[in-house]
Parts: structure tokens; C-alpha cells; sequence
């Protein structure tokens, strides 16, 4: 601790200080992640996964998968949905049609309801085709 108060407190001594309610919902998003606790009173302390999500140069909800992926010894998951996770969802279809949604990506790729695991299924599915060369990897991306 730095022994600066609330975050809110010294926010509010920046020469443009943001919106009070702004930065309760950024707390409260810290809190509900766990890279912060309330410690008593008006005061907050950054917990141990805090300070790990603090030297990562990612979004807080990725570095936590990312943590997590380490600890869980799934590195390689949470690479790949981490990084699905910074991106737009290569199941977004344009088109609203009925037609359009029976060919839709995920309907090839789908695992369960689940998009994150289709898209870990899809890259999987991927890798094997570039394993098998140049032509099998752009027959796929191009189904």
C-alpha cells in the first residue's frame, strides 16, 4: 500500500479527474475479478492476483486467463482463447438469414453452446491442415 488513500481521492486531484462513477465500476470490476479486496472502511488493498495482473501488458480479464492457464498447467488453451478473446469472434455472421446460419462457421466448428470451445476446436482443427501443408491449410480457411 501506498498509503494515498482511496483511488477515487487521489483521482480526484488529477488535473482532469474522472467520473466518481467511473472509477467506483472500475473497482468494483477489480474487486469481482479478485485483484483487489476491501480491507475495512473506505479502503482497498491489490491482492497477490492483482499484483500479477498489474505487470501484465494485457486486459485484466486475459491476464487472469492467462494466470490461471499457467496454474491449471493448460498454457496453450489459455494462448489461444486469450488471444480469440482480444479479437473479433471469427463466428459473427453478417447476414441474418436461416440459410446463412446453417453454414455458419461455429455450426462446423461447434463444441456444446460453447464459443470458446469451438474456436479452441477450430484452432486445433486448423493446425492439423497447416501440419499437412500450404494447400490443406488454405482449403480449410477458405471453408
Amino acid at each position: 500500500e501506498l498509503g494515498l488513500g482511496s483511488p477515487l481521492r487521489v483521482l480526484s486531484r488529477a488535473l482532469q479527474p474522472p467520473d466518481p462513477l467511473a472509477v467506483e465500476r472500475a473497482m468494483d470490476f477489480l474487486k469481482g475479478v479478485g485483484a483487489v479486496e476491501d480491507i475495512g472502511g473506505d479502503s482497498e488493498a491489490i491482492t497477490a492476483l492483482g499484483h500479477h495482473l498489474a505487470r501484465l501488458p494485457v486486459d485484466v480479464q486475459i491476464g487472469k486467463l492467462l494466470l490461471y492457464g499457467v496454474l491449471l498447467r493448460c498454457v496453450d488453451a489459455a494462448l489461444i482463447l486469450g488471444a480469440a478473446m482480444s479479437l473479433k469472434s471469427p463466428f459473427l455472421q453478417t447476414a441474418g438469414t436461416a440459410e446463412a446460419s446453417k453454414k455458419s462457421p461455429i455450426s462446423h466448428f461447434g463444441t456444446g453452446d460453447s464459443d470458446w470451445l469451438s474456436i479452441l476446436h477450430a484452432f486445433r482443427l486448423w493446425e492439423t491442415q497447416k501440419a499437412k501443408g500450404y494447400q490443406a491449410e488454405m482449403s480449410f480457411c477458405h471453408k
